[in-house]
């Protein structure tokens, strides 16, 4: 797989002065598990894995309602709905900065990276937004179409290695970052939605103001969390994730300032959160570290909830799984 990332050289160069490492998405491979995973800190659920199209709209909080209620100007250009269907109206508040394509058929006949990239510089352009959102459907759907191994799919990652690297070239890294990952990742046949290890095994880079250079694996759940720090917002509340400090290039004191107002903010709006730390004697070695490091992280991630969201009974649990297995059964059968 390292040899396909030599179709790359942008992603590289950009890699080579910033942030680089493994990810590994959920259980759940599919898109939708993994896109409200990256945006809200929780896994996704069985049922967005039905199919990939039935899932349910994101009732918890997410990097955009942070946003959103901090009125902080953003956008989103994507080839595909998805986000649309999952966020809901937290992507309606920035509609004046989207563009959404019609997605993808079975030939993918409809995914416009073209009209994506042109949208994402439209963002750029807007003194107002903080974020741009990218989502470029060429490479994904090539890999299920044509397979990983073929040189469509060296194209498509060359091509898209460009688009990078001319967003990239409208960035000032003194005062703006990017970042570039896979949601998921896809097995020898371009196939994703199950527990195995190539579905799952994906990467990032992070390059840019406010992000250090280093490897550190980075886990999907402290997405939303370490984006948030650097745009001024609290981590989504209902999230498991917290900021990552070895991505992080915040001196540690004031990182500890921004996490400890955002957890005095979440056991405010949680009463039994609340009750279930106090006084506690994780809470209180917590509050007495003079800065963030990979111990305050996990003890973060540790006063989060552990339940709420989009849970579901073990019966529907079962009857993900159950589909889950269908749909790879069909995908996986010989021609």
């Amino acid at each position: 797989r390292r040899v396909l990332f030599r179709s790359m050289p942008n992603v590289e160069r950009l890699a080579a002065v910033g942030s680089r490492g493994p990810m590994t998405a959920g259980m759940r491979s599919f898109t939708k598990p993994c896109l409200r995973t990256l945006f809200t800190g929780r896994p996704g659920s069985f049922r967005d894995s039905l199919l990939n199209v039935a899932a349910d709209l994101v009732t918890e909080d997410s990097l955009f309602t942070r946003l959103n209620g901090a009125r902080r100007g953003w956008g989103s250009s994507a080839y595909a709905p998805d986000f649309a269907e999952l966020f809901g109206d937290d992507m309606r508040e920035g509609a004046a900065r989207a563009y959404v394509g019609k997605g993808a058929d079975i030939f993918g006949a409809y995914v416009d990276d073209d009209a994506v990239e042109a949208g994402a510089m439209r963002i750029l352009d807007d003194p107002a937004a903080v974020l741009t959102l990218v989502h470029f459907g060429s490479v994904d759907q090539t890999g299920h179409i044509l397979k990983p191994w073929s040189a469509a799919y060296r194209e498509a990652l060359t091509t898209t290695d460009r688009r990078i690297g001319r967003i990239a070239a409208r960035l000032d890294p003194d005062r703006d970052a990017l970042v570039v990952l896979g949601d998921h990742g896809a097995d020898d046949d371009g196939h994703h939605g199950g527990p195995d290890a190539l579905a799952r095994e994906t990467a990032f880079l992070a390059v840019g103001k406010g992000f250090a250079k280093g490897t550190p694996a980075f886990a999907p759940e402290d997405f939303a969390p370490t984006l948030a720090v650097l745009l001024g917002v609290c981590p989504p509340a209902s999230g498991l994730g917290a900021p990552d400090p070895a991505l992080l290039s915040l001196e540690p004191a004031m990182l500890k300032r921004r996490c400890d107002a955002c957890l005095a903010g979440r056991f405010a709006s949680s009463p039994a959160l609340e009750r279930r730390w106090a006084g506690t004697p994780e809470l209180a070695r917590y509050l007495a570290a003079p800065g963030f490091g990979p111990a305050e992280a996990e003890s973060y991630r540790a006063f989060g909830p552990r339940s709420g969201g989009n849970e579901h009974s073990p019966v529907q649990a079962l009857l993900g799984l159950a589909m889950i297995a269908v749909v790879l059964g069909i995908w996986r059968r010989p021609a």
